[in-house]
């Protein structure tokens, strides 16, 4: 009981700490620019996947940028403050459902903030779309699990809609309706009519963004294209993952597994639970190998987000079917805990230094090129496309797309006159040649050589 109030006191400090340590050092990541300067495109009445090339779904990122209907350039704090919401909005949601496989509320109210904290560490310090996604996608769980109790048709058909708002979110969101159809077919009886009023809901929100941009002139082939993240043509890669290595991935796993030790656990508890296990109810397992499945190109730590409360659920759930809680559970939490404390104290150090590096980054390219300008960055981190208020050399076709999937060729190509060119001196040699007769000058940004490329 000690161990437990220890790890009780233990989650709630580290969501506090990590809490303020974000709001105090907003730093603005390359994601996060990312976000907030396609959001700035969505307010100011241009049309989503129409006039601006992007490969994610727009409503967490409209979410997102709420505050620009409030100001032209808000700041980044009110989007983190609405990614926060979103989190524990999300861990009520799982609270919820954890209640309906164990009693204990308790326990329930701890793994929910585990939740919470897990989503902090998973690069919760920047604007993420998957905590939006995922809360789409728990309630969507949740109005199913409903629907499994009391039968209800419109419960079906709500779940379908919440899941349809998760992919609108982000793609990926998707992967959760494979272990809901498997589950409708298990539990058999109306199999067709709950699949059907599953997608009724799901196609409600689907059929309204279509009419949106139908209204705009792009046809339906086109339209499910862009949904399915496939729309924005690239030149290199799908959009993702395009530096990955075999190192990079297995580092992914690793800081998820450091900072959810528990996951060790389930193989062993599964081995244990199995004769337990009643497969019309296995839900709760079966979504945790579908979840994984987001993690095909790359590893990125806000990409566990998507696992994080499928690997608490089966994890609750295990332990539940056992009856008796395994003694090993304890020592896993606190060993996560533990390693969580020591990665936050690190980082948070040296926050203060980031936003130094941030604020003298932003002076120095604000001073060189005028704010509204068409910038593009090869080497700078795309943040500051919404800090310094830099627009896009060719918004329709390249966006704000990050460096790598275009050729050096079609940059240049894009750009048009008094627009500019940011490269390190690692890319330069990669654009000298193309950029002959245009106008360009060294700058020092923290230490590194950059240089600016206008074109007359």
């Amino acid at each position: 009981m000690k161990v437990k109030k220890l790890l009780y006191v233990l989650l709630v400090a580290l969501i506090v700490f990590l809490s303020i340590g974000y709001f105090m050092y907003p730093l603005l990541g390359p994601d996060s620019g990312f976000y907030l300067a396609n959001a700035r495109e969505m307010y100011s009445g241009k049309v989503y996947f129409l006039d601006i090339a992007i490969a994610y779904n727009p409503l967490a990122i409209a979410i997102l940028g709420i505050p620009f209907l409030f100001s032209n350039h808000p700041d980044p704090r009110f989007s983190l403050l609405i990614n926060m919401l979103f989190i524990w909005a999300a861990a009520f949601v799982f609270y919820a459902i954890l209640q309906k496989i164990h009693t204990s509320k308790k326990d329930n109210l701890f793994y929910a903030l585990f939740f919470v904290l897990g989503c902090l560490m998973l690069d919760g310090s920047q604007l993420m779309l998957e905590p939006i996604s995922v809360f789409f996608q728990l309630s969507g769980l949740f109005l199913y699990l409903m629907n499994k109790e009391s039968k209800k048709n419109s419960l079906l058909i709500l779940a379908g809609f919440a899941f349809a708002l998760s992919f609108l979110s982000k793609q990926y969101g998707l992967f959760v309706l494979a272990p809901i159809g498997i589950d409708i077919i298990l539990n058999k009886g109306n199999i067709i009519k709950k699949i059907a009023l599953l997608k009724i809901g799901f196609l409600i929100p689907i059929f309204l963004f279509y009419g949106y941009l139908c209204s705009h002139g792009v046809g339906l082939i086109d339209f499910l294209k862009h949904i399915l993240g496939v729309g924005a043509k690239l030149e290199i890669g799908n959009g993702t993952g395009i530096n990955y290595t075999l190192v990079t991935y297995v580092t992914g796993f690793a800081v998820f597994v450091v900072f959810n030790f528990y996951v060790l656990l389930l193989p062993n508890l599964f081995f244990k639970s199995r004769t337990k296990l009643i497969f019309k109810n296995t839900l709760a397992l079966t979504i945790l190998p579908f979840s994984l499945l987001v993690l095909v190109s790359a590893s990125y730590a806000h990409y566990f987000v998507y696992v994080l409360p499928y690997a608490l659920l089966a994890f609750v759930y295990l332990n539940h079917l056992k009856e008796q809680e395994n003694r090993f559970a304890s020592i896993a939490i606190l060993i996560s805990l533990l390693f969580i404390t020591m990665v936050s104290v690190y980082s948070f150090n040296g926050k203060h230094h980031k936003m130094y590096i941030q604020r003298t980054t932003y002076k120095t390219l604000s001073s060189a090129i005028p704010k509204n300008s068409k910038v593009y960055f090869d080497g700078v981190s795309p943040a500051f496309y919404y800090l310094c208020d830099f627009q896009s050399i060719q918004l329709n076709k390249l966006g704000y797309t990050f460096p790598g999937y275009f050729y050096q060729k079609t940059i240049v190509n894009a750009m048009v006159s008094n627009s500019y060119l940011v490269v390190s001196k690692e890319a330069f040699p990669s654009y000298r040649s193309l950029v002959i007769g245009f106008e360009t000058k060294e700058i020092n940004i923290n230490q590194q050589l950059f240089y600016i490329i206008k074109k007359q």
